[in-house]
């Protein structure tokens, strides 16, 4: 009985792993021809907040496209219903309505706030990897940007760029794609809130 106790404690642990963080940039201006990336710094990751006024906050509508690199990825149709599926339930659960937008990102004429993702790059690692095979699945991350727009008329009420990631050195306790997911949902949803 006891060796049941830890053995479902340790599950519960497993399952759980490490919290996921969001770290978020305003995006960087664009660069002249003449620069060369290479040597140009990364903006500062900053907190950055994103107005959404309140006539905008209750309901969110949400568009996930990605560069060739991520839509062409044999796993993005299963990483787009994640983002569907984790920010319906999570939106829900906040109290705002919820609609998911496919194809080109458009105004509906309805009040509520447009979330526009483009997925520069991304690496899907589940739970179910993580714990058969801990360090050797490698790191899951998510590297996007975000603009936020009033879905009646397209003003713009802040952009940023998100990155998440995971130490596969953590093992079995990295976070995994959902997680981070999670994570962007819960922090979309603090900002909308923001009052």
């Amino acid at each position: 009985m006891k060796t049941l106790k830890i053995s479902t404690l340790a599950l519960c642990v497993v399952l759980g792993g490490c919290a996921a963080t969001v770290q978020r940039s305003e995006p960087a201006p664009a660069q002249p021809a003449s620069t060369n990336a290479a040597t140009t710094p990364a903006a500062a990751p900053v907190n950055v907040t994103v107005k959404v006024p309140e006539a905008s906050a209750n309901r969110l509508v949400l568009n996930v496209s990605g560069s060739k690199i991520s839509s062409e990825s044999k796993d993005w149709g299963y990483f787009k219903d994640e983002w569907r599926a984790i920010f319906e339930q999570q939106t829900k659960a906040a109290g705002i309505q919820f609609e998911w937008q496919e194809g080109e990102v458009r105004q509906s004429g309805q009040a509520g706030t447009l979330l526009a993702v483009n997925v520069n790059d991304y690496r899907v690692v589940g739970q179910g990897a993580r714990i058969l095979f801990g360090i050797m699945t490698g790191n899951a991350y998510i590297d996007a940007q975000m603009r936020y727009t009033d879905l009646q008329n397209g003003t713009l009420f802040g952009a940023q760029s998100i990155n998440t990631s995971s130490s596969a050195g953590h093992g079995i306790f990295a976070t995994v794609t959902p997680q981070q997911i999670y994570a962007i949902a819960d922090d979309v949803i603090r900002q909308i809130k923001i009052r």
